[in-house]
């Protein structure tokens, strides 16, 4: 071998994918909470598909009893009125979307856990399309002025900009 020869070591290139992760807690944070939301809205679901052959009004009032309320007091009667219209139709289109929801939720989750990048775009653009709806609930809907739902319109906000600040640091996978 000459000196020239050795002088030439060749370069090793590091894949992307090999890239240690950087920490970041804020993405862990939405992580278990898509995760946990899933989660809660796939049992949910479990659960409201469990009811579409019940009496629901029977089993409202059974509920209502049960706290030792009135089921036809002015507080439960009006709740106990728009549950006697639901079909079992309705339980299972409910559940079915509940159930989708909760999927979406899982799918969000999980890719954010394995730092896939189209993982941080469908929850930006998740985000971003309840922006609008929340917004309009929030000065406009039934709970206009509501601080829940100013606060649901604020988390969105603040992880739709995190991820998108974050997207390059955060997220190196081609998946």
């Amino acid at each position: 071998m000459t000196v020239v020869e050795e002088s030439i070591k060749p370069v090793e290139t590091v894949p992307v994918d090999a890239v240690p992760k950087k920490h970041a807690p804020t993405l862990y944070a939405i992580i278990v909470v898509k995760l946990l939301k899933g989660t809660g809205l796939l049992i949910l679901a479990l659960a409201v598909f469990m009811l579409r052959n019940h009496d629901l009004p029977d089993l409202f009032n059974r509920g209502v009893r049960f706290v030792h309320g009135d089921p036809e007091s002015r507080f439960f009667e009006p709740a106990g009125e728009r549950i006697a219209t639901i079909t079992p139709g309705n339980v299972r289109t409910v559940a079915i979307g509940i159930c989708l929801y909760g999927l979406l939720l899982m799918t969000e989750g999980v890719g954010l856990a394995i730092r896939a990048r189209w993982a941080v775009w469908l929850v930006i653009f998740q985000s971003a399309f309840f922006i609008p709806i929340e917004l309009k609930a929030y000065l406009f809907g039934r709970n206009s002025g509501n601080l829940i739902v100013l606060g649901l319109l604020l988390l969105n906000i603040v992880i739709m900009w995190y991820l998108f600040r974050n997207r390059h640091r955060l997220f190196h996978t081609k998946l």
